[in-house]
């Protein structure tokens, strides 16, 4: 329905738009003929302002010849009479010249009065034309949406007849799973009299798990019992443990100064132990990155000179339980020396 309305529209639009062209070649055949008017108007004004310039020149000449006329004549009357004669048939073919450049310009007037009607009519039909064109472009479009809808309705409905199908295809497999299910049902049924006697059977062993449960129950709370006492144990142990640890601390602590003399072609060495393999050794304030990741970093002085002490400040900085720790010891050393050290949390 849609798509033979705008069939009807679109032919109503090319009958508008052919009639506005008839209109606009009439109206531009209406404007050439104003126009030729128009300039043989033009020519007649000019041809008119001509004669009057003429007749002008005669009415001088005219005057001129009559004021000679009454020098040499006289008071002849012939002679006025003639002049008077001529004078007035100048005046009427300039009354006649006068009349015909007013009527010219009457016509002058009537042509451009034309011409603009001409005009008004030219732009009333252009006016007509766009409007036709848009109602073309409208035609045309509600026509492409037509033929877009009925593109989607031929989807619309071959997609439904292949639901179609599928649901058949569908109904045909649950005929079949129905027969199927029949059937499995009256196996169903056969194997529920069988479960019956089977669960009574369960019942009776379940009897017997209960017993059983009740055992490992038993035995559970002795295990639990143990369990506690074991605890206990450890406690106890990583008491001692955590005594045995500070033990040995003091024991580092102890030994910390320890220093010996050794053969060192006048070299200082130095052994030094750090709470942790990841703790950061700096000495004089620089970073000593030898030996990182172990508890133990050695390392041996340049050549000192004879009878001389130095001094050399350690530190260390760790991490313990997520808090940053640190530690500082200095030390007076001289030459062929070893000295070993621990460096942890102060007293």
């Amino acid at each position: 329905m849609e798509l033979q309305t705008a069939r009807n529209q679109l032919a109503e639009a090319k009958q508008a738009l052919t009639k506005a062209q008839g209109e606009l070649a009439i109206a531009r055949t209406s404007l050439g003929e104003t126009k030729q008017t128009l300039t043989k108007s033009q020519a007649e004004l000019e041809a008119a302002r001509k004669d009057l310039l003429q007749n002008k020149e005669s009415l001088g000449r005219t005057q001129g010849e009559l004021t000679l006329t009454r020098k040499i004549l006289g008071e002849t009357g012939a002679a006025r009479e003639a002049a008077l004669k001529a004078l007035t048939e100048a005046k009427e073919r300039q009354k006649e010249t006068l009349a015909r450049l007013e009527q010219m310009s009457k016509d002058l007037t009537k042509s451009k009065e034309t011409e603009a009607s001409a005009r008004k009519e030219l732009a009333d039909s252009r006016q007509q034309l766009v409007t036709v064109q848009g109602q073309m472009a409208a035609a045309r479009k509600a026509l492409t949406d037509s033929t877009a809808e009925r593109v989607s309705l031929q989807k619309d409905l071959t997609s439904a007849r292949t639901q179609q199908q599928a649901a058949e295809a569908r109904a045909e497999a649950l005929g079949k799973d129905l027969t199927a299910t029949r059937g499995t049902l009256t196996s169903a049924q056969k194997t529920l009299a069988e479960t019956a006697a089977a669960e009574e059977m369960l019942r009776k062993d379940l009897a017997a798990q209960k017993i059983r449960a009740a055992a490992a129950e038993k035995e559970l709370k002795g295990t639990a019992n143990q369990l506690a006492a074991i605890r206990d144990r450890a406690t106890v142990s990583e008491a001692a443990l955590n005594v045995s640890r500070q033990t040995l601390e003091m024991s580092r602590r102890r030994l910390s100064d320890v220093h010996y003399l050794r053969a060192l072609e006048g070299r200082s060495r130095f052994i030094v132990e750090v709470p942790a393999p990841a703790a950061k050794l700096y000495l004089d304030g620089k970073a000593y990155e030898a030996g990182e990741g172990k508890l133990m970093r050695e390392f041996v002085t340049a050549k000192l000179q004879p009878g001389k002490r130095y001094t050399l400040t350690l530190k260390v900085e760790w991490e313990k339980e997520g808090q940053p720790v640190s530690a500082e010891k200095q030390v007076v050393f001289e030459g062929d020396t070893e000295h070993r050290l621990y460096l942890g949390l102060p007293e």
